[in-house]
């Protein structure tokens, strides 16, 4: 079966978009990839603020990435029916290059995601460990004998 101009055009034209796409995907996924990295760093140093701040920009960035991949989807279908010739073949390897390293980057960003979550866990813990002994402390003890009740039974009115 032969191909007429235009249906040759709008294949390569489908996969040159598809191949944008996924190049635009990439660099969203290298930039996830270097705030779990940065975000590990964090969880590490114990500061609080930042990690708040990469779990909130992690947000973003995976927002991103979804609404890309969603683009994605309908451009790959349209693109298997797509049979390689001349012009589109070279575009088409292109793109299947883009595909196996964004499926290596994807198994890098689940993995230190995963490795993140542990680390953070291993934080929280040891924040509860140390919760637990202040308040078991001699010291939180006695304290907590001088303290005086907040009531307003000890509170003259009358002047």
């Amino acid at each position: 079966m032969a191909l007429t101009q235009d249906e040759f055009a709008r294949r390569v034209a489908v996969l040159r978009r598809l191949k944008g796409l996924l190049q635009l995907q990439r660099e969203r996924l290298a930039g996830y990839l270097s705030l779990l990295e940065n975000q590990a760093e964090a969880i590490g140093s114990g500061a609080g603020e930042k990690i708040i701040a990469y779990a909130e920009m992690e947000e973003q960035v995976l927002a991103g990435i979804f609404s890309v991949q969603k683009a994605i989807r309908p451009l790959e279908e349209m693109s298997l029916g797509a049979a390689p010739s001349d012009g589109a073949s070279t575009v088409g390897e292109e793109v299947a290059a883009l595909k196996s390293t964004l499926d290596e980057m994807k198994a890098q960003a689940r993995e230190q995601s995963a490795k993140n979550r542990g680390l953070l866990s291993a934080r929280i813990a040891a924040i509860r460990m140390e919760i637990k002994v202040l308040r078991e402390s001699p010291l939180a003890k006695a304290r907590a004998a001088y303290r005086v009740p907040a009531s307003g039974a000890l509170l003259d009115l009358r002047g």
